[in-house]
C-alpha cells in the first residue's frame, strides 16, 4: 500500500461569500433595479483556501493550509469549522490581533422562467494586511515545522497580493522560503498575481495569467516551468527559465465548453495540475518532458473546466445554502 501524501498550501487567505436571490419584479422606485427573494447564502474558504479545497477533493492527499487569519466578525472556531468541512487542516497560532480578512461577496440572481443563476454583483471588501516582522517569522516557523514533520509531497504558494508577500518583510520572507524548499527538497508550485515578485525564486512551477505575465516585461524567470493561463485561449507552457520566446514548449487549447461562471477557475487549474504532479511523484529540480507536462496541464484544464460549468467556485464543497 502506497504511503498517503501531504500537500502543503501557504499564502493569502480570503473568504468567499455568496448570496442567492430569485427574481420577483422590478422595483417601482427604480425600473432597472430587480427585486429578488432571498434563497440563501454560502461561506467558503477562498484564495489559498480555495486552492486547498480543490486539492483535497481531487486527491486523497492530506491537505494543510497555512496563512494568517485576520478578524472576520466572528469566532476563529467558525473559520476552522469551514476548513474542517472540507477536511483541511489549518495552522494554529496564526490569528492576527488587528485588521480584517478580504471577503469577496457575490450575488447571484435567477429568473422565474429561466432557472439559470447569474452572477450580477460582486462586492470586494479588500484588505492588504502587511505582516509584522514577528508574524513573518511565525509563518516561516510553522512552514519549517510542517515541512520537517509532515514531509509534504509538494508545496503550493498562493500569492493574491493581499499582504502575506508584500511589505518590508517580503524579501526576507521569500529568501527564507527559498532556503526551506531547498533544504527540505520540496517541489514547489507558485501561483501569483504578481509574478515579477517571484522572478528570482527558484520554484519548480510558476503559474500566472496572461495579463499578470506582462509584468515580467520579457525578463527571464528562475522557474523551471512557466505556465501562462489565457482563459478561453488555453495555456502556454515554457520550460527551464530564460526568455519565453526561446523556451516555449507547447500551447494547450481550452477544454471548457459550457461556461457558466469563471469564479475560482485559476484555483481549480492549480489544484488539478498539482494533483497530477503528486501522482507522478514529481521531484524538486525535475524538468518534465513534454508529454508529462502536457498531462499535468491537461488535468489542470479539466479541473478548471469543471469549475466554470458551475456557480462560484463550484465543486468541491460549496457549503450548503443557509436560508
Amino acid at each position: 500500500m502506497s504511503e498517503k501524501k501531504t500537500v502543503l498550501v501557504a499564502g493569502d487567505l480570503i473568504l468567499d461569500h455568496s448570496r442567492f436571490l430569485t427574481y420577483e419584479r422590478q422595483s417601482p422606485e427604480e425600473p432597472v433595479c430587480p427585486v429578488g427573494h432571498h434563497e440563501g447564502t454560502t461561506w467558503a474558504l477562498g484564495g489559498a483556501g480555495n486552492a486547498a479545497r480543490w486539492v483535497r477533493r481531487l486527491s486523497d492527499a492530506d491537505t494543510i493550509l497555512i496563512g494568517h487569519y485576520a478578524r472576520i466578525g466572528g469566532p476563529f472556531e467558525w473559520l476552522r469549522s469551514l476548513a474542517r468541512a472540507d477536511d483541511i487542516e489549518i495552522g494554529s497560532h496564526l490569528e492576527r490581533q488587528c485588521g480584517e480578512m478580504t471577503v469577496k461577496e457575490r450575488i447571484y440572481l435567477r429568473g422565474v422562467k429561466d432557472s439559470t443563476w447569474r452572477q450580477v454583483v460582486r462586492i470586494d471588501r479588500d484588505t492588504n494586511i502587511q505582516l509584522t516582522p514577528h508574524e513573518a517569522r511565525t509563518l516561516c516557523a510553522h512552514l519549517e515545522l510542517t515541512m520537517a514533520s509532515q514531509r509534504p509531497a509538494i508545496l503550493i504558494i498562493a500569492d493574491y497580493g493581499k499582504g502575506v508577500f508584500t511589505g518590508d518583510h517580503a524579501p526576507l520572507l521569500l529568501e527564507k522560503l527559498q532556503d526551506l524548499v531547498v533544504v527540505h527538497r520540496i517541489p514547489t508550485v507558485v501561483n501569483s498575481k504578481y509574478p515579477a515578485r517571484w522572478a528570482r525564486f527558484v520554484t519548480d512551477v510558476l503559474v500566472c495569467n496572461e495579463a499578470e505575465h506582462q509584468s515580467l516585461r520579457g525578463s527571464p524567470v528562475a522557474a523551471r516551468h512557466l505556465l501562462i493561463t489565457k482563459a478561453d485561449k488555453g495555456v502556454t507552457a515554457y520550460v527551464h527559465g530564460g526568455t519565453p520566446s526561446v523556451t516555449q514548449r507547447f500551447h494547450a487549447p481550452t477544454v471548457a465548453t459550457d461556461v457558466q461562471d469563471v469564479t475560482g477557475a485559476g484555483d481549480a487549474f492549480l489544484a488539478g495540475l498539482t494533483t497530477n504532479l503528486v501522482h507522478i511523484q514529481f521531484r524538486r529540480g525535475q524538468v518534465l518532458e513534454n508529454g508529462m507536462l502536457a498531462e499535468a496541464v491537461a488535468e489542470g484544464q479539466a479541473a478548471a473546466a469543471h469549475c466554470v460549468e458551475q456557480l462560484g467556485c463550484g465543486a468541491p464543497g460549496m457549503t450548503e445554502v443557509e436560508g
